[in-house]
């Protein structure tokens, strides 16, 4: 089993979808931790409802693109994601897969780590959520590259983020 940080995010209904997309996740994988879920304006979009963003660290045994094209991309299909041209369209659930063991990886459509870590503070701010130690490629850790945590600045969604940190208690 490989160690992996996947986003989960969306702006349409998050308290309906974001957990539904959560459960399906974990009859693929176990899931550890869930970090807090930011909210965050949508970018560029102003007139789009505000996004929850949270992250998994999951353990799984999927190879990377098995696991972004077999596993994730079904799931956000299967719960009304419907992707076009345009990469900042409103969305039910958004999946990526952030981190898999640790690798560096370039190839079309998938790359690890996915450089938005670095460059979304609230992506960041997840991501030391539930993985405090985490490191990047050039063996920087992640908080040394902001004087606070980077979520200090975003609002949490307590409701949302209790649903799922009960839910995977729950049924796990």
């Amino acid at each position: 089993m490989t160690s992996c940080l996947i986003s989960v995010a969306g702006n349409i209904d998050p308290h309906r979808w974001l957990p539904l997309a959560v459960r399906r996740l974990s009859k693929h994988m176990r899931i550890e931790k869930t970090s807090r879920f930011y909210i965050t304006p949508a970018l560029g979009r102003p007139e789009q409802p505000d996004y929850r963003n949270g992250v998994l660290r999951c353990l799984t045994d999927q190879q990377p693109r098995g696991l972004k094209f077999e596993i994730l991309r079904p799931i956000e299909a299967e719960l009304g994601r419907i992707r076009t041209e345009d990469p900042y369209s409103a969305r039910t659930v958004d999946l990526d897969l952030l981190d898999w063991g640790g690798i560096s990886l370039d190839e079309a459509g998938l790359r690890l780590p996915d450089p938005d870590v670095c460059q979304r503070p609230f992506l960041a701010a997840a991501v030391l959520d539930v993985a405090p130690e985490y490191k990047l490629p050039d063996g920087c850790l992640l908080r040394d590259r902001f004087t606070s945590h980077p979520g200090e600045v975003y609002p949490v969604d307590i409701i949302l983020t209790r649903t799922i940190e009960e839910m995977l208690i729950y049924e796990h």
